[in-house]
């Protein structure tokens, strides 16, 4: 009878059984940051909802999901695993308030060859952490992952590949700029703005911070200490660099924060070329088409100069 009884009470608690729920993250990333790929990254975000809405809706389903989160990085590469939006995904998943990820696909995770597999061969699998790539039809815990790691390898390796040639390309249009004497520079160097001039990028004077340089390049020629000139920048309420790139303006004004000037932004004003008119580019590489990180400091025969390209603001000699 106690047999009989214990029977009867394994099979109800079978019935009672919950399926596990995936905390799921949506993450999307694109790498150009416009209002055309902003929509782009909301399309890609509901093609994930829709996806999500159709798993749960099945009656016979393993695991439920919820998203927790969406996570976006807009204008950031998949070539690295530096993005706030990604990073900010990450630390949820050490937290423990998420054990699964989805995407639309393995170039929007990344597309780092190396760096990717990484995550999602180790890291990922360590962590416990699910991962969905819906187009590519690919869930690392379903019971075929382990025959779909080979498609999922070439698929990286094509993703990697195509970020080396898109590189090589954009590089060979960006040398082909410089030599026809075009700013390619993300900012314009401190004492100039950047403006486009009959068709190209040029670099227009800034009257407020060349006086800035013009004053650097005066004190030092008369034989001031790199310290007494940032003493007397900071006395004279000029912000440095960094602060005039955030504020836009060369004087500290009331509710802002000034800093002193340090040593080697000084330096560095005192040592750029593009001051006497000349226009100075490439003096370092991107290593990435290689496959590595970080850039290389090219030699000065390697450099791209363009003479007497704008204004300039100090004389030559």
């Amino acid at each position: 009878m106690a047999r009989t009884a214990r029977r009867y009470e394994k099979r109800t608690e079978k019935k009672s059984y919950q399926i596990p729920v995936c905390m799921a993250a949506i993450y999307a990333r694109l790498s150009v940051d416009t209002d055309e790929r902003k929509s782009e990254s909301i399309e890609t975000q509901v093609l994930i909802k829709e996806f999500v809405d159709r798993h749960n809706a099945e009656a016979n389903k393993e695991y439920e999901l919820v998203v927790y989160d969406i996570y976006s990085d807009l204008g950031k590469t998949g070539t690295n695993f530096e993005r706030a939006g990604f990073e900010r995904m990450m630390d949820d998943v050490r937290a423990g308030k998420v054990n699964c990820i989805l995407v639309k696909d393995f170039s929007r995770f990344g597309r780092n060859y190396i760096e990717t597999g990484n995550y999602l061969e180790k890291i990922l699998p360590f962590m416990k952490v699910r991962f969905i790539s819906v187009c590519d039809h690919y869930d690392s815990f379903a019971p075929n992952a382990k025959n779909q790691e080979l498609s999922m390898n070439i698929k990286n390796l094509v993703n990697d590949a195509y970020a080396k040639d898109i590189s090589a390309k954009e590089r060979a249009a960006k040398r082909t700029a410089q030599k026809n004497g075009e700013y390619v520079g993300a900012t314009a160097p401190y004492g100039y703005c950047c403006e486009k001039i009959n068709g190209i990028y040029k670099l227009v004077k800034e009257p407020e911070s060349a006086k800035i340089v013009q004053r650097i390049f005066a004190e030092y020629a008369s034989g001031k200490e790199i310290q007494q000139i940032i003493d007397g920048l900071f006395e004279d309420s000029v912000h440095r660099i960094s602060d005039y790139n955030h504020y836009h303006h060369v004087y500290w004004q009331e509710g802002e924060t000034l800093h002193q000037w340090g040593n080697s932004s000084v330096r560095a004003v005192l040592n750029r070329h593009n001051y006497y008119g000349d226009l100075v580019q490439r003096k370092y590489e991107s290593r990435f088409v290689k496959g590595e990180k970080g850039c290389d400091v090219l030699d000065e025969s390697q450099w791209i100069v363009t003479p007497n390209a704008h204004e300039p603001i100090i004389s030559r000699e």
